[in-house]
């Protein structure tokens, strides 16, 4: 995967990170596919990292309908068709609890990541409504996402600023 954008801050002697990621090969083969991984380290023992990473996919189901999955450790935890996706929030509901991890703040940060993502997938979905499905559409919206990806990591770091001053809530 290639690094897009990451952003940290320090909070009571931990430093928390939140990455977005995605691999360009996929990206040009029309898939989407975006890593949010968020982080949690003592200042003073980098290496004692805690990580919790979640990946964004839209994919086809068994009847070629594209669907929008998140993964949690290679595995689907949460999918619903793409053209029934209107809100980030139908997605991420449906998301068990146990993928945000037992930190507030690491899981408000993979949520995070998880909106801005889902967002501006539902974004280029809507702008390339012209484009037959499956596999052209799916190449254009990846070809959108890419161009947005400025608006993506924006709206994440937004969204990792507010989890900052909330305290993970």
């Amino acid at each position: 995967m290639s690094r897009l954008y990451k952003v940290g801050f320090e909070r009571d002697g931990e430093t928390y990170e939140l990455a977005i990621a995605w691999d360009d090969a996929a990206f040009a083969d029309g898939v989407v596919a975006i890593d949010v991984t968020a982080s949690r380290a003592k200042s003073e023992h980098p290496e004692d990292r805690a990580e919790l990473k979640v990946t964004t996919a839209v994919e086809t189901d068994g009847e070629e309908r594209p669907i929008l999955a998140i993964k949690f450790q290679g595995e689907t935890v949460a999918s619903i068709p793409l053209d029934e996706l209107f809100d980030e929030s139908q997605l991420i509901d449906r998301i068990p609890s146990f993928v945000f991890g037992g930190d507030p703040m690491l899981g408000c940060l993979v949520r995070s990541g998880l909106s801005a993502s889902i967002g501006q997938i539902i974004s280029c979905r809507n702008e390339t409504a012209g484009v037959e499905w499956v596999r052209p559409r799916m190449s254009e919206i990846a070809r959108c996402v890419r161009g947005n990806v400025p608006n993506l990591c924006a709206t994440a770091a937004f969204r990792a600023a507010r989890c900052s001053l909330s305290l993970g809530f």
